[in-house]
């Protein structure tokens, strides 16, 4: 079995997709595996958690599942932090957005921008449904 560890701070990840391939400094405190002798591990509860159960889906669906639902996450989430609706519906709609379509291929960059705008569409055509005047004018990708 193999495992990489390390601190739980999104700030390292984002910091290494900044610099990427070189490394910049960053004063965190290491993993330090002393710490850490005893890890446990547990089923996950979809119901705290109802996103990775919506992962596995688009996993399962394949095709442009994966473009629908971070389109569709990516606007849920603008509206979330506009406090146009709740953390929770995040998920909720995603998963409707996602589950209630037929999977179509990606074969070329169109298919995937194709995928990304109907996922934005669709997202915010069920948020306003759901919550009155939330903003519907969708990300647009440059």
């Amino acid at each position: 079995m193999l495992a990489q560890c390390g601190i739980p701070d999104m700030r390292v990840p984002i910091l290494y997709c900044l610099a990427w391939p070189e490394r910049l400094e960053f004063d965190f405190a290491p993993f330090d595996p002393a710490r850490w002798t005893n890890l446990q591990f547990g089923a996950i509860d979809p119901t705290r958690f109802p996103a990775v159960e919506l992962a596995r889906d688009v996993l399962h669906l394949g095709g442009d599942s994966g473009a629908v639902l971070n389109a569709a996450d990516e606007e849920l989430t603008q509206l979330f932090l506009r406090n146009s609706l709740p953390f929770t519906a995040i998920t909720e709609i995603a998963a409707e957005v996602v589950r209630g379509r037929t999977v179509q291929p990606i074969t070329s960059i169109a298919d995937a921008l194709k995928a990304d705008a109907e996922g934005r569409k669709a997202a915010l055509a069920a948020a306003a449904s759901r919550y009155p005047n939330p903003s519907t004018q969708p990300t647009t990708l440059e």
